[in-house]
C-alpha cells in the first residue's frame, strides 16, 4: 500500500512541480531577462560535494581542469553540485565559485516514500537553479554527464533560452553492457530508462565535449550532432613532467631493489586488476624478484591479495591505497614499467614521468600510444601477451628508456595547458561566439 502511495505522491509532485517550474521560468524571462551579449559566464552542473571535488592534486589543476575558465576565456564560473546531501558555498577565488545544493524530506518520510522524495529533490532543485542561472547571468550551462545533471541542463536550458553542453567522460554504453551498471540506478529504474534520457539530452545539446575520441564516438552513437561533438584532450598535472627516481620511496614502500612495476588506478572490475596479478604471476618466472604497486582502492583489493597468495606470489604484490600526489609521481618515475589494463588519465601522467607503458588495446589507450614505438598495446584480456610485453621491456632496459622518452615528449606537447585549452576555446566558439561585448 505505501509503494501505491509513494507513486501517486510523486506523479502529483511531479505535475505540480513541472507546472511551477514552467511558471517561473516564464516569470524569470519576463521580469529578468537580459542580451546574452557581454562577458561569458558558465554554471556547471556536477555531483558530488565540495569538500571531495578536490583530486589528489590540489587547487591549482582543479582550477585548470575541472574548474577551468580556460585562461580568462569565461569571466566567472560556478561549479553547482547537487544531489551534494547538504548546503554549502565556497569561493576559490573572485572568480570561481563551488556550490553544494540539496533538498530532501525528513529522513523518515525519505525513506517511507522513496520516489516521492526523488521528485521533491529533483523539482525544488530546478526550482532552485531556474533564478540563480538568471542572477548569474550565466552565457552557458555544461552537465558533467548526460543523465541526471545533463537533463538538468537541458531542462534549464529550453526554459531559460540557454544554450547547454554535455561533458562525456565514460563510455556509459560499456557500462551496461559488461558491468551491468547504471550511471544512477537510484534516479532510474532502468538502463532503457537511462539511456532514452540520455540520447534525447546528447540530441538535443548544443555542444558536446569529450577529452578522447574514443568518448566522443560514444557521444554520436547515441544521437549528439557530429559537428557539434568535440574532442579535446585531457589535462595532465605538471608534478608528473618533473618527477624523478628516487631510492627513497622506493625504500619507504618497501618496494625492493629488483624490477619494479606499478598500476595507478580503482581496483575495480572496470579497470581488470586481477589481469594484473596474473601477469605477474608470469612475469616472475622470468624475473624472479619483480614487485608490482598499485596505487588506488576499489572492492577487489581483497581479492587481488586472495589470488596473488593462490598464485604464490604474495611476497611480490604491494597495495599502497591512496598516495600523495608528490609520492605517487616519484613512484611512477622510480619503477621499469607501467601495467594498465585500463587507465584513465592517469595514462597520461604515468607517461610524462618517461617510465615506459604496457597497456591493453582497449577504450582510449590507442590515442596515446603508438605500439611498439611509445608504448606496447597487447589485445584485450589477453595477459599472457600483456606479461611477454612487460618482459621485453624488462630484459632491454636501454630500449624501454628509449620508449619512455618517446611517449614523455609526445604528450608534453599534447597535453599541456597551451595545446588543451585553445581547443576548449575553440569549442565553445561553435556555441558562444557572437555571444561577447
Amino acid at each position: 500500500m505505501s509503494r501505491i502511495l509513494d507513486g501517486a505522491l510523486a506523479a502529483i509532485a511531479l505535475i505540480a512541480g513541472v507546472l511551477l517550474v514552467t511558471l517561473e521560468a516564464a516569470l524569470l524571462r519576463l521580469l529578468l531577462h537580459r542580451p546574452r551579449k557581454g562577458p561569458r559566464r558558465i554554471v556547471y552542473l556536477g555531483t558530488g560535494q565540495i569538500a571531495q571535488v578536490f583530486p589528489r592534486n590540489g587547487v591549482n589543476l582543479f582550477l585548470e581542469r575541472e574548474c577551468s575558465d580556460f585562461d580568462g576565456y569565461f569571466e566567472q564560473m560556478w561549479n553547482v553540485h547537487f544531489p551534494a546531501g547538504a548546503r554549502g558555498h565556497l569561493d576559490l577565488t573572485p572568480r570561481h565559485h563551488l556550490v553544494d545544493v540539496d533538498f530532501c524530506l525528513q529522513d523518515r518520510l525519505a525513506q517511507t516514500y522513496r520516489l516521492l522524495n526523488l521528485a521533491w529533490r529533483e523539482l525544488r532543485f530546478l526550482l532552485w537553479l531556474l533564478p540563480f542561472v538568471v542572477r548569474c547571468r550565466a552565457s552557458i550551462l555544461t552537465a558533467t554527464n548526460p543523465y541526471l545533471q545533463g537533463l538538468n541542463a537541458a531542462v534549464a536550458s529550453r526554459l531559460l533560452g540557454l544554450p547547454y553542453a554535455v561533458i562525456i567522460t565514460r563510455d556509459y554504453d560499456w557500462d551496461w553492457a559488461v558491468l551491468g551498471k547504471q550511471a544512477f540506478r537510484s534516479v532510474y529504474p532502468t538502463r532503457r530508462i537511462e539511456r532514452a534520457v540520455g540520447r534525447w539530452v546528447l540530441r538535443h545539446a548544443d555542444l558536446v565535449l569529450a577529452d578522447r575520441e574514443y568518448y566522443r564516438a560514444f557521444a554520436v552513437r547515441n544521437g549528439a550532432n557530429p559537428t557539434r561533438a568535440i574532442a579535446t584532450r585531457v589535462l595532465a598535472d605538471g608534478a608528473f613532467r618533473a618527477a624523478r627516481d628516487s631510492a627513497d620511496v622506493r625504500e619507504r614502500y618497501a618496494l625492493g631493489r629488483g624490477p619494479l612495476l606499478t598500476y595507478v588506478g580503482r581496483l575495480d572490475a572496470d579497470k581488470f586488476p586481477i589481469d594484473l596479478v596474473e601477469c605477474l604471476a608470469l612475469v616472475q618466472r622470468r624475473f624472479a624478484d619483480v614487485v608490482l604497486a598499485c596505487a588506488g582502492s576499489g572492492s577487489l583489493a581483497t581479492e587481488m591479495q586472495h589470488r596473488a597468495s593462490e598464485l604464490g606470489i604474495a611476497k611480490h604484490l604491494r597495495l599502497l591505497g591512496n598516495l600523495d600526489l608528490n609520492d605517487l609521481a616519484q613512484v611512477l618515475a622510480s619503477s621499469d614499467a607501467v601495467v594498465a589494463p585500463h587507465m584513465g588519465y592517469t595514462l597520461i601522467e604515468a607517461g610524462l614521468t618517461g617510465t615506459p607503458i604496457v597497456t591493453y588495446d582497449y577504450d582510449f589507450h590507442a590515442e596515446i600510444i603508438t605500439d611498439g614505438k611509445t608504448g606496447y598495446l597487447a589485445p584485450l584480456r589477453d595477459v599472457a601477451s600483456l606479461a611477454d610485453r612487460v618482459c621485453q621491456l624488462l630484459g632491454d632496459p636501454a630500449a624501454a628508456r628509449a620508449m619512455g622518452a618517446r611517449l614523455r615528449e609526445q604528450l608534453r606537447h599534447e597535453h599541456s595547458l597551451e595545446a588543451v585549452v585553445p581547443l576548449y576555446r575553440q569549442a565553445y566558439d561553435l556555441v558562444l561566439d557572437g555571444a561577447t561585448t
